[in-house]
């Protein structure tokens, strides 16, 4: 049916187009727009652009091969709250790490790695924790730093599969495939039948 109202009456069918508010349509899109714009900004989304960007290394507590998707906007409020209760208690270890955490999985790792680097200033000895800046490292391509951090949470836990595996992702990536292997196959004789085992595997296989 064309936009219009059709009015039947004594057998004659009559049109009337319905006229549209035009100042009003325009004030509501421009509303929309601009409280779309406030609530990403509160949100801090402008603060850090975020590219997605997939990757074969895994933090401790993330499904296998899972990827960062950014951060929605509930995220993003908890990601202020934990930044406020720092900010009135700097010395609250498990709010940074939950903070460092979030920041990660949010794509924010800049901003993960500082948390993180202060956390493990006063719990140095968290080998998870130290994985999980190798990780940051890693997504920001800076691999030899991300190896070094890694090799700190294996230190720590010498039995550390995701750790193993992780180092065997960066070594294949820096080139150093004996290396690679290596650490493919701790991660494999760690638990060959876990999902990072099966991996591992895999990989040593190609």
């Amino acid at each position: 049916m064309n936009d219009e109202n059709v009015n039947i009456m004594n057998g004659e069918t009559t049109s009337h187009p319905r006229k549209l508010n035009t100042s009003a349509f325009v004030i509501l899109i421009i509303g929309l727009l601009l409280g779309g714009t406030v609530i990403l900004y509160l949100g801090g989304v402008f603060d850090s652009p975020y590219v997605p960007q997939k990757s074969s290394a895994v933090g401790e507590g993330e499904n296998v091969g899972a990827f960062h998707n950014g951060a929605d906007i509930l995220t993003l409020k908890k990601i202020r709250e934990l930044e406020k209760t720092i900010a009135e208690d700097p010395t609250d270890n498990s709010a940074r790490l939950q903070l460092a955490h979030l920041l990660n999985d949010s794509g924010f790792y800049r901003k993960a790695i500082e948390n993180y680097e202060t956390y493990l200033k006063n719990v140095p000895r968290d080998a998870d924790v130290w994985i999980d800046l190798g990780v940051c490292y890693y997504q920001l391509r800076e691999l030899n730093k991300a190896e070094e951090m890694m090799e700190k949470g294996i230190a720590l836990s010498p039995n550390h599969q995701i750790g193993s595996f992780n180092l065997g992702i960066v070594n294949l990536e820096l080139g150093n495939k004996k290396e690679a292997q290596k650490w493919f196959e701790k991660a494999v004789k760690i638990d060959p039948n876990s999902e990072i085992g099966k991996r591992a595997k895999k990989l040593l296989n190609h």
